[in-house]
């Protein structure tokens, strides 16, 4: 039982090592089918932040590093543009995609819901659907300015992480 037990800390041990040696976008795509809200916490079509949140705060924690569980792209965009793990990119080249290892945030108005999500290696965002609650992959960057900045009048930020 007793070698058991060390064998079974060891692997922990182990899996923990490779998620500390992963990048943002790698440890996020292990999260893809996760519903991370109970919907009396936070509904499905609204619960953006708080999955982007609640992979920040895991992916901060293997490094020793504490990140709030926000509710609301407005506030995230907040918390993002005011941490000194995050460094806002103001510029995109022309064509390019989505850098990984970033969050993107459209904060919401007044009236106007907002998303956020984290792009994927492939430039993809992974983000909470709205329909299913799970964490998918949906958006490259033109459908994401089609959707968000088109569509529904919002602005975007890119922000990239920098620890």
């Amino acid at each position: 039982m007793i070698e058991l037990l060390k064998k079974l800390i060891e692997a922990l041990q182990t899996l923990l090592g490779i998620y500390r040696k992963m990048s943002l976008s790698e440890f996020a795509r292990t999260k893809l089918g996760t519903d991370f809200t109970d919907d009396t916490v936070c509904p499905d079509d609204v619960s953006c932040s708080y999955a982007v949140t609640t992979i920040l705060r895991e992916y901060f924690q293997l490094r020793g590093k504490k990140f709030p569980i926000i509710l609301g792209t407005d506030l995230l965009d907040d918390e993002l543009s005011e941490s000194p793990y995050f460094k806002k990119i103001f510029n995109l080249p022309e064509g390019s995609k989505l850098p990984p290892n970033t969050v993107i945030v459209s904060p919401r108005t007044p009236t106007v819901h907002g998303h956020t999500g984290i792009p994927d290696i492939d430039g993809i965002v992974m983000n909470n659907s709205s329909s299913s609650g799970l964490w998918v992959k949906s958006y490259d960057r033109y459908k994401w300015r089609e959707t968000f900045v088109v569509g529904r009048g919002l602005v975007t930020h890119l922000y990239e992480i920098i620890i």
